[in-house]
């Protein structure tokens, strides 16, 4: 529960950090070439590489774990939602220049409908990288002395040899990304299908 709890904190941070990254990107086009370069650089640095910067900076805790997930989602939700928005047609723009829509109706209107597969399909893949980015934290940060959570509990179980209840909890994290993908994204994708902009 308490992993569970320390990621539903961290999305929500990533991605009203991720909203203010793409509305600026949306605002200011030099901004959102240089944003692009550095997101695609910090893409590809593992979370767990940054680990000893993060503990300088936030210590041993759930400030850390939370820092650590940002890492793994930001870069990776905000990259897939501007690639969507570049894949527009472009008379989608033209149209709401003509009538001269705001920033905030573009948004509402046109980005949100036009980009639902794109938001969809990149909130699936953080949510995946952020559940293992936790993990992996708390097994981390475990084995230096923090607490609680599934990876703390592999982590301990490790260390006094029960290997059931190491195996109990690696099915327990399977379990979860399963249920979440039913429960949620499935039920997404279907709607979208029906509404027409999904297709197999």
């Amino acid at each position: 529960m308490r992993s569970l709890l320390i990621l539903v904190l961290s999305l929500i941070v990533d991605l009203i950090v991720s909203l203010v990254i793409i509305l600026a990107c949306i605002k200011f086009q030099s901004f959102k070439q240089f944003y692009k370069t550095i997101a695609t650089m910090m893409n590809s640095i593992p979370s767990m590489a940054l680990l000893p910067l993060i503990i300088m900076w936030f210590g041993i805790g759930d400030s850390a774990i939370v820092a650590l997930v940002t890492h793994s989602v930001v870069w990776t939700f905000t990259i897939y939602i501007l690639d969507g928005i570049n894949s527009l047609p472009k008379i989608y723009q033209e149209f709401a220049d003509n009538i001269n829509l705001d920033l905030k109706s573009r948004i509402k209107d046109i980005y949100i409908p036009a980009l639902l597969p794109n938001i969809t399909a990149g909130l699936k893949v953080v949510w995946g990288r952020a559940w293992r980015s936790l993990i992996g934290a708390e097994v981390a940060f475990g084995a230096i002395g923090a607490a609680g959570g599934l990876g703390y509990y592999i982590n301990i179980n490790r260390y006094n040899g029960d290997m059931p209840k190491v195996f109990a909890g690696i099915i327990i994290i399977a379990t979860i990304g399963l249920l979440v993908d039913l429960a949620i994204f499935s039920n997404i994708e279907k709607k979208m299908r029906k509404w027409g902009t999904l297709h197999e």
